[in-house]
Order: C-alpha cells, then sequence, then structure tokens
C-alpha cells in the first residue's frame, strides 16, 4: 500500500519571507556601521585637528560623562516635558478635530501654514517673555513636535475607513462603543508614528533652545565646544545625542513594528 506525502504549501514564499526578514534586520545595523566607516574616512582624509575620529569621540564621551551628566539630566528632563506636553496637545486636539469633516477641511490649511513658519523666529519672543529658562525652551520645543502630531492624528481620524463606521451602525453601538471600538483602533499605527516623528521634532527643538540661548544642557555644551574648537568632546557631545535620540526613536518603532505584527499588519511590520 502506497504512502502519500503531504509536502507543506508556500515553501518558497515562506523562506523568501525569511530571506526578507534577515536582509532587514541586517541592514539595519549595516547603515549605522556605514555612518562610522565615513567619519573614520573624513577624519583621515582631514587634518586630525579638524574631525575627531570615532575612537577619540567615543574615549572623550567616556572620559567626560560625569562632567556632563548634569546637562544630560536638563536635558532629558526638559525633553520629557515637552514630549509629554506636545503628545497631550497634539494627539487631544487632533483627535477633536478629525471627528469632524468640516472642522477638518476649515482649520487643517491654516495648520499646515503654521508648521512651515520657522519656529526659530518665535524664539525671541518666547525669551522675553518667559526668560532664559526652562520653560521657554520647553515651549520652543513643543512648538516642534505638536503640529506633526496634531495633524497625522487629525489626518487619521478623518479617513476612518467607511466601512468600519457602517458596521458600528449595523451593531447600534454608542458613541462611546464606536470610539473604544472602532476610531481609536483603527488610528492607533498613525497615532504611533505622528508620536515617533513628534518625538524627533521636539528633540530638534529642544537642543536649539539650547544652543542659542542657555546656561546648561547638552546643546550648550556643544555651542560651547564648537566655539572653542575643541572638536573631540563637540563629536562625542554629537554621538551622545545621537544615541539618545535613536534609542527613544528607535524603541517607539519596535512598539510599533510588533504591535503591527500581532495585528497582522505586513505592510507595516515590514516598514
Amino acid at each position: 500500500m502506497s504512502t502519500m506525502t503531504v509536502r507543506p504549501r508556500h515553501t518558497g514564499a515562506s523562506r523568501q519571507v525569511a530571506d526578507w526578514a534577515l536582509w532587514r534586520h541586517g541592514g539595519r545595523w549595516l547603515v549605522p556601521l556605514a555612518i562610522v566607516l565615513l567619519w573614520q574616512a573624513l577624519h583621515m582624509l582631514l587634518t586630525s585637528a579638524d574631525v575627531a575620529s570615532p575612537g577619540q569621540s567615543a574615549g572623550a564621551l567616556a572620559d567626560n560623562f560625569s562632567l556632563w551628566w548634569p546637562d544630560l539630566l536638563v536635558t532629558v528632563q526638559g525633553l520629557a516635558l515637552s514630549f509629554a506636553l506636545a503628545t497631550i496637545i497634539g494627539v487631544t486636539v487632533g483627535f477633536l478635530l478629525g471627528l469632524s469633516r468640516f472642522g477638518y477641511q476649515v482649520v487643517s490649511p491654516l495648520l499646515l501654514v503654521a508648521y512651515a513658519i520657522p519656529k526659530i523666529v518665535l524664539y525671541p519672543i518666547l525669551l522675553t517673555a518667559l526668560g532664559l529658562t526652562l520653560e521657554a525652551q520647553v515651549a520652543f520645543s513643543v512648538l516642534h513636535g505638536v503640529f506633526p502630531i496634531m495633524l497625522l492624528t487629525a489626518t487619521a481620524t478623518t479617513t476612518v475607513p467607511r466601512i468600519h463606521l457602517r458596521v458600528a451602525d449595523a451593531y447600534r453601538l454608542s458613541l462611546q462603543q464606536r470610539l473604544r471600538l472602532v476610531v481609536l483602533p483603527a488610528i492607533a499605527p498613525s497615532v504611533v508614528a505622528a508620536l515617533r516623528i513628534g518625538f524627533g521634532a521636539c528633540f530638534l527643538g529642544l537642543i536649539l533652545a539650547e544652543m542659542f540661548a542657555a546656561y546648561d544642557g547638552l546643546g550648550y555644551r556643544i555651542t560651547k565646544y564648537a566655539a572653542d574648537g575643541n572638536t573631540e568632546r563637540l563629536l562625542a557631545l554629537v554621538l551622545l545625542v545621537a544615541l539618545l535620540a535613536f534609542l527613544v526613536t528607535y524603541s517607539i518603532y519596535l512598539w510599533e513594528e510588533r504591535r503591527a505584527r500581532r495585528l497582522g499588519l505586513n505592510g507595516i511590520a515590514a516598514g
């Protein structure tokens, strides 16, 4: 009596997906490696006084970390406050704005225009009103991060698929149930992406504020070492800022990717 062997289907497709995932995860480490190699090449092409090597900058970071620790705490405190405020304001206002299609069509163009205004021209006004304080730096940082969060959240809310809303109507869900079970899950991926972008914008605004008018913080130290021509410490601080930005942003991205994979959103998980 002959036996039949059942072979798994779509073996080639599964292998292709696995290979793509391997290349994708490997490529994420190749990009930082390429940046370090380019950095080292610039150090070799230029004089050592102009550009410190990656090794020298990493050594300066280790040697001066205790000196910069108070400045790091100031920057992290300002970043946490500004990102929290930008998140609360941006998500709340964007969500409420997106619930009204008429309000979205009226207000969103104005928000886009406001977002296009260079925020640096508003910093003297903040300094005049608040002085050289953490509040002025946080306000300037919030101005950078709140607009992308607000706009992306509003766009996501106003573009919830109609079929989802029709299903909610068919089940006769209340407004609270409709928001909790239909709208919020539908906009969650876009809101998380908005937070990732908003964090980078807040960090940019805070570093700029510390560079232009501050007595402490990583941005203040960067300006100081740039004026002194100390490229070794300057690049060490740039490395510290880049590591901090990478750590938080990539953590948000991994959480976003894991959630998308759990929900079966392969396009997002692969992005």
